[in-house]
C-alpha cells in the first residue's frame, strides 16, 4: 500500500501545487502522540468551522494594541471556500486517491477568490463548558442565576441591537466558573446586578444571527434551508 501511494504520479503533482518537497509523517511533527491527544481536544464542528480546545497551551499570544497577553485556549478553524465548491464538496464520496485530491484542489483554486488565505484560525477565549455537559453538577441557585443571566442578556441585546440568535441550544450556551459574587449589566445608563452563585453565562455561535447596528442590519438568509427541505420532501414523495 505504501509503495502504491509513493508511486502515484499525482502525488508529485499535488506536492508541486502545494509547494512541498515531501510529506512529513504525523509522528515526526507530533513526536509524542499521546501528549498531543491530551493537549488538543476536538469540541465540535459547525456549519463553517471546526473548534478545538487546547488543554495545555505552551505559548502566549500578544494581543495587538493591548498591554497583556492571553493563553490560546480555543482554536476555531474556518475554511473559506467558494459557495459552488462548498456545495460540490458536500456531495462527494470519501476521497480515495491522490488523483481525487489533486482534482478537487484544482477546483478550489479555480473557484475560490480567497485561495491565498483559504483558511483562517481564530484564537478565542475559553468561555466554559456547554450547559448540557454541566447541568447535572450545578446547584439550584446557580441554575436560577443562569436562567436570569440568559433572560437579561438576551433582553438587552434585543433592545439595543434588535438581536436574534436563531440557533440557541444547549451547545451554544456556555457556563464559566467565576470568583465574582455579582454579575453586572447596563442598559440605557441603568445598571442591573444579580448574584452569580459562581457562574457566568456566555452565548456563542452567531452564525445565523441577526443584528442591527445603526441603520445597518446584518443577518444570514435562512429561507434557503426550508426551500431545500421542501424540495427534498417533494423529490422523495415522487
Amino acid at each position: 500500500f505504501n509503495r502504491f501511494i509513493i508511486a502515484d504520479p499525482y502525488r508529485h503533482l499535488l506536492l508541486n501545487h502545494l509547494e512541498q518537497d515531501s510529506v512529513l509523517h504525523y509522528g515526526h511533527i507530533f513526536y509524542d502522540n499521546h501528549r498531543v491527544q491530551e493537549a488538543i481536544k476536538h469540541i465540535d464542528s459547525g456549519s463553517y468551522a471546526h473548534v478545538y480546545r487546547l488543554l495545555e497551551p505552551n505559548a502566549m499570544i500578544k494581543l495587538n494594541h493591548k498591554n497583556h497577553v492571553i493563553k490560546p485556549v480555543i482554536i476555531k478553524m474556518i475554511p473559506l471556500l467558494a459557495e459552488e465548491l462548498s456545495e460540490r464538496l458536500t456531495n462527494l464520496n470519501p476521497i480515495s486517491s491522490y488523483h481525487d485530491v489533486h482534482n478537487e484542489w484544482i477546483i478550489q483554486r479555480t473557484l475560490s477568490k480567497l485561495n491565498s488565505r483559504y483558511q483562517h484560525i481564530d484564537v478565542m477565549e475559553d468561555c466554559g463548558m456547554p450547559i448540557t455537559d454541566c447541568l447535572g453538577k450545578l446547584k439550584p441557585l446557580s441554575c436560577v442565576s443562569i436562567v436570569k443571566q440568559l433572560i437579561i442578556g438576551l433582553m438587552i441585546a434585543e433592545t439595543v441591537f434588535q438581536f436574534e440568535h436563531r440557533d440557541l441550544h444547549g451547545g451554544n450556551v456556555l457556563v464559566q466558573t467565576i470568583n465574582k459574587t455579582m454579575v453586572n449589566y447596563m442598559i440605557r445608563n441603568r445598571t442591573l446586578s444579580l448574584p452569580s452563585y459562581g457562574c457566568m453565562v456566555k452565548i456563542i455561535d452567531t452564525t445565523f444571527s441577526r443584528i442591527r447596528i445603526g441603520q445597518t442590519v446584518s443577518y444570514k438568509q435562512l429561507s434557503y434551508l426550508f426551500t431545500i427541505k421542501v424540495n427534498k420532501t417533494v423529490h422523495m414523495n415522487e
